[in-house]
């Protein structure tokens, strides 16, 4: 099976990552599934890339391949939810999604089951760019080649009334960070008081 990716370069340039820069790409969309361990794996890895080709539209375009149909698949979805809020633009699913991710890091980390209730956030700020969008491509350089990773800047993210029993939570998630990529320092949030 093979998998298209098209990459959307921010400035209209795009300089090719190597082969190593492109594996981690890869194996980072694998995290948390059952694939995440594969780059440990004494074995096989039973998948391979192209090079970087232009596709008809002028995209920067990589195809992955493998005899695995899970592992594709598994790719498929990740490079699919990361990617819903730009292609889409539900803010809904991507509060979803976020709240999600912190409750799963939270349980990660403390061991124990959480569920929040209600959303996230009660009020959100956008920090919209100059052409009035949301997503922002930020260029991460990784073992001197970049490649762009897909986010958004918020001017305010508040929640009116915090239950004692939430504490604990908003408080890990002030530390540990918001979204994903955050020890590439993405999700950093500063608390302000009223």
């Amino acid at each position: 099976m093979r998998l298209k990716v098209a990459f959307y370069p921010e400035n209209g340039t795009f300089e090719r990552p190597n082969k190593h820069a492109v594996q981690g790409f890869i194996y980072s969309l694998l995290k948390g599934s059952e694939y995440g361990e594969r780059h440990d794996e004494p074995r096989f890895k039973f998948f391979t890339f192209s090079d970087f080709f232009m596709d008809s539209m002028g995209r920067p375009t990589l195809l992955i391949s493998s005899p695995e149909k899970g592992f594709i698949n598994t790719l498929y979805g990740a490079i699919k939810d990361n990617f819903k809020l730009h292609q889409h633009r539900d803010l809904r699913f991507f509060l979803q999604r976020l709240k999600e991710n912190a409750e799963k890091k939270y349980e990660a980390f403390y061991g124990e089951d959480f569920f929040l209730e209600g959303p996230i956030f009660d009020r959100l700020i956008p920090k919209l760019r100059n052409n009035g969008k949301l997503d922002v491509y930020v260029k991460v350089v990784k073992n001197g080649v970049p490649f762009p990773v897909i986010g958004s800047n918020w001017e305010l993210l508040e929640k009116e009334r915090i239950r004692p029993e939430e504490r604990r939570f908003y408080r890990f998630i002030m530390d540990a960070g918001l979204g994903e990529k955050n020890s590439l320092g993405f999700g950093f949030l500063n608390p302000i008081r009223r």
